[in-house]
């Protein structure tokens, strides 16, 4: 817990997210602080949380579960995540 958890633009040109991991139980889940730096209204709030679990069901198809919450102290962030249903969850790789 506290390690770094950063993310880039695509690009890799910008630094896009610079937080910290509160929680993991690997492989099953990660919780970290959130606080989107490519925004400006959204770079000045506290950090919210993000929670990623996944799970595996008898298939083996991965489920998994994403929860942004703590929102409470960070408006700009509550209304993008509303006004975006939710974090966009782009690919998702289960195994090992």
């Amino acid at each position: 817990m506290g390690s770094p958890f950063r993310y880039h633009s695509p690009d890799r040109s910008t630094l896009w997210g610079d937080n910290t991991v509160l929680d993991a139980d690997p492989p099953h889940r990660l919780l970290v602080s959130y606080r989107a730096l490519y925004n400006p209204d959204q770079a000045t709030e506290p950090p919210s949380r993000v929670t990623w679990q996944a799970e595996t069901d008898q298939s083996g198809v991965c489920l998994p579960t994403v929860v942004h919450d703590q929102l409470e102290h960070a408006p700009q962030d509550s209304r993008t995540s509303r006004r975006h249903r939710g974090i966009p969850i782009r690919r998702v790789v289960c195994g090992g």
